[in-house]
């Protein structure tokens, strides 16, 4: 099997020594699946694609599992440690005790300020309120494709793909 690299070498050769080949795609097709691997070279491309993206979108699926999985041990754990505490501030309140010290941890009562709470969140006034703002990228692109100049935007260098279908 031919590597990539010494295919690139041997259609640079082609080219150098029969220009033409640029100018007649079904000639230089022909060419390259003669006197090349072009072809094996492009199949194994193929299939390293296709692997890439099943273990790519397998190993994303896996992940959002995990994480999944993670969310839902943290949250019994967060839980736990809510119980535990409101049990000890039951039996602290229940007993009188404003302190327990004890050989892993002391435990007492404090006192918390006072947070704010949003009773009517629609006449708050507006030195009091954080907006945030991003340009609309779809808007911007249909406004700039309907012929509209859009101050401070552009489109972009347009960029070449390759579309690859697999039956």
């Amino acid at each position: 099997m031919i590597r990539p690299d010494q295919l690139k070498r041997e259609i640079d050769n082609l080219l150098a020594r029969f220009p033409e080949l640029t100018e007649d795609v079904e000639l230089m097709a022909d060419t390259l699946e003669g006197q090349t691997d072009f072809t094996a070279v492009m199949s194994t491309l193929a299939r390293k694609d296709m692997e890439a993206k099943a273990l790519a979108e397998g190993l994303a699926s896996s992940v959002k599992e995990l994480a999944a999985q993670l969310e839902k041990r943290a949250a019994r754990f967060k839980q736990q440690s809510e119980w535990a505490r409101s049990l000890m501030q039951t039996f602290m309140d229940q007993s009188g005790q404003k302190k327990v010290v004890l050989p892993e941890a002391t435990i007492s009562f404090r006192n918390v300020a006072p947070g704010v709470v949003i009773t009517d969140e629609a006449i708050i006034p507006d030195n009091y309120v954080v907006t945030t703002s991003r340009p609309d990228m779809k808007a911007i692109k249909a406004a700039i494709d309907a012929g509209e100049n859009v101050r401070g935007a552009a489109l972009g260098n347009a960029k070449m793909t390759i579309s690859v279908r697999y039956t």
